[in-house]
């Protein structure tokens, strides 16, 4: 009686010392998900005018398509981020224009940019706008430099009048702080 305990020990044994084959497997792979970044943001924009409006707000990026898992060509599990994100901001403040249609601002914002990485221009695309208070429309195309500083140059029209104008705006995003030392990590950006 005690060789058959024996036997299945050994074969037990035998079994799992033996690779598995068989069915493969794919690697585990992460769930796929949009990317998204949420900032505070600062503003001076020109709209139009040579005096400014300068407005605080916040910025909303989500990625068009979700990010993927693959696999390298050594085999190792990588983590590939989208490229296009729909943008939209929404901003408020002042504008210092003497005329009767200067004092509060709301501007919004919308489009779609082009994340470039590792070049010190990270996004690019057009977006439409709309303020109210200086009431006008606006086309311009959006530049973000190293992720922090974004510049809008393009068209405004002015319905005051019926001007279209130049219209030049700068804001400077909340991670700022981050590479310059002074918070150890942006809320909203992944870790």
């Amino acid at each position: 009686m005690r060789a058959v305990p024996r036997r299945w020990a050994l074969l037990f044994a035998l079994f799992l010392a033996v690779p598995g084959g068989g069915a493969a497997q794919a690697p585990s792979e992460l769930p796929e998900a949009r990317a998204s970044r949420s900032l505070f943001l600062s503003e001076v924009t020109f709209l139009g005018t040579s005096r400014p409006a300068v407005l605080v707000g916040g910025l909303h990026q989500l990625s068009v398509r979700p990010s993927r898992t693959v696999l390298d060509e050594d085999g190792i599990r990588v983590r590939q981020m989208p490229s296009t994100y729909l943008h939209l901001a929404a901003s408020g403040g002042w504008s210092f224009e003497r005329d009767p249609g200067g004092g509060a601002v709301a501007r919004m914002g919308a489009g779609v940019v082009h994340r470039i990485q590792p070049t010190p221009i990270s996004a690019l695309g057009p977006v439409a706008g709309v303020s109210f208070g200086e009431r006008s429309y606006s086309l311009a195309l959006r530049t973000e430099l190293l992720d922090n500083i974004g510049v809008e140059v393009g068209w405004v029209h002015r319905d005051r009048g019926g001007q279209n104008r130049l219209l030049l705006s700068v804001d400077a995003l909340h991670c700022i702080l981050q590479d310059l030392g002074l918070i150890q990590h942006c809320p909203g950006s992944p870790r």
